[in-house]
């Protein structure tokens, strides 16, 4: 493990690859590489388990939790989720309350996101504008990546 450290100190990664067995400490590992580097960070998972698992052990307080808009009840509907309230029909989100939006400013402000993979695929262009750039994308179950992306 004292190698990885070394590694997240060493001033300029480019990559880094950490193949560990489970509660070998690799969710924090991640949460303090993005801490370390002062620097935006997404951290993305290949199951909403797993970022519910992040949340659970990190908290409120370091990660901003984005989700899909599935996850979410609309404020102005709670018979649909968020992804097929009002809003989605060309009208605007027009309530302060929705909780998508919420975690989405969260998310704007936040200096850690936590998303999965497929929250991120629809939403990268607004998470990491030209003003409000990642600079650090740690990507759990990497292994998973080239199924949750294509």
């Amino acid at each position: 493990m004292s190698w990885i450290l070394d590694r997240l100190f060493d001033p300029e990664p480019r990559f880094l690859a950490i193949s560990a067995p489970t509660g070998s400490g690799k969710t924090v590992l991640a949460a303090l590489s993005s801490v370390l580097y002062n620097q935006r960070s997404v951290i993305l998972t290949a199951t909403k388990s797993l970022q519910t698992q992040y949340q659970s052990q990190l908290g409120d307080g370091l990660l901003a939790d984005l989700r899909g808009a599935n996850a979410y009840r609309c404020s102005l509907d709670p018979n649909v989720d968020a992804a097929s309230g009002v809003c989605r029909a060309g009208l605007g989100c027009v309530t302060p309350y929705c909780a998508h939006r919420q975690a989405m400013s969260s998310a704007l402000r936040s200096p850690v996101v936590l998303t999965n993979y497929a929250c991120w695929l629809y939403n990268a262009n607004q998470l990491s504008g030209e003003n409000n750039p990642v600079q650090l994308l740690v990507l759990d179950e990497a292994h998973q990546a080239y199924n949750q992306l294509s």
